[in-house]
């Protein structure tokens, strides 16, 4: 069991380019915002919620946007969050996307380990958005990363040294990338 208090960030950082611009966290399913899905989901698993992106949807959250010296992409969320967490002496936090309105209900739990970071796993592959993220593991690799290349979640997972958590089924850790997922899901809903 966690003895710290569990920390969660919704990443909503992204442009949604494949999504035609569109804000996925506003995405209605069942006349409900994905981010409001989320956080209902979230909000029993954690004692903290912090968005990383530009605006916290009217939920109260605390925004935290990419500091300058962060990298692009998703990796420039997990970064910005690290550099505002190390100097409240957390131990970690937890990494959901604001585009993944399926989260398991046990995520945290399930995923939290004083040992190591992890990451999701299923049937259909990694899903690095979905983890536990160690400050310890992120002290090592952010201090001394060269930012001028790019690097991905699974890349930043793999340095991190960061453990699979197995789950079955293949409908937890769904994302709504573009118009076509958005679809399946609501067919599904």
């Amino acid at each position: 069991m966690n003895p710290t208090p569990k920390i969660a960030v919704i990443l909503a950082g992204g442009k949604a380019r494949r999504f035609g611009g569109r804000d996925k966290g506003e995405i209605l399913i069942n006349h409900e915002r994905v981010i409001d899905i989320i956080y209902a989901r979230l909000k029993p698993q954690s004692q903290r919620i912090l968005i990383s992106g530009a605006h916290d949807y009217n939920l109260g959250f605390e925004v935290v946007p990419d500091v300058q010296a962060a990298p692009g992409g998703p990796v420039g969320g997990i970064y910005s969050i690290w550099s505002v967490l190390k100097k409240d002496a957390a131990e970690g936090f937890f990494t959901v996307p604001v585009d993944g309105p399926n989260l398991p209900h046990d995520l945290t739990e399930r995923l939290y380990s004083p040992s190591a970071s992890t990451l999701a796993v299923d049937k259909t592959g990694r899903h690095p958005t979905y983890a536990w993220w160690r400050m310890i593991d992120l002290e090592k690799i952010l201090t001394g990363l060269d930012f001028s290349k790019s690097i991905s979640l699974n890349k930043l997972a793999e340095l991190s040294a960061a453990q699979p958590v197995k789950w079955e089924g293949a409908d937890n850790f769904l994302n709504i990338n573009n118009l076509h997922d958005f679809k399946v899901f609501v067919k599904d809903a």
